[in-house]
């Protein structure tokens, strides 16, 4: 190859590369602005849907800011987890457990599954399901 085309493969290649970049970072942002995020609670005492309008990025952060979620989330060594939802808190040692799910969300659709709260980037519409479990399956 000529100096002239390596130098032009290098350049499409760096723009590529800008490209893709630029798009895994948009895609992995939460939604900056407000936004209506959609929770239900499948807990021992408490069954039911609450709706949350929020400007927050991650669900960690949504559940920390919210009050009326009566959340406790706590950091461990794979990030952020839920230990109390509506005053129902889990025992992690026997349990019950809070776990979540989502059909819709984009991290946790592409993942298969929904990772630690602070790597779940949330958009408009976001709908998330926390059940307080006794068997681990």
């Amino acid at each position: 190859m000529t100096k002239k085309v390596k130098w032009i493969a290098a350049v499409a290649a760096l723009i590529l590369l800008g490209v893709l970049a630029f798009a895994f970072k948009n895609n992995n942002e939460g939604t900056a602005g407000a936004k209506q995020i959609t929770i239900h609670v499948k807990g021992v005492t408490h069954q039911e849907t609450i709706s949350v309008d929020s400007d927050c990025e991650t669900l960690a952060e949504l559940l920390k800011i919210h009050t009326e979620l009566k959340a406790e989330v706590d950091n461990g060594p794979y990030g952020a987890y839920l230990i109390t939802l509506l005053d129902e808190t889990q025992d992690s040692q026997k349990g019950p457990w809070w776990v979540y799910e989502s059909d819709n969300n984009e991290v946790c659709t592409a993942m298969e599954y929904c990772p630690a709260l602070d790597k779940v980037t949330i958009k408009d519409k976001d709908e998330f399901t926390f059940s307080l479990i006794n068997e681990l399956e």
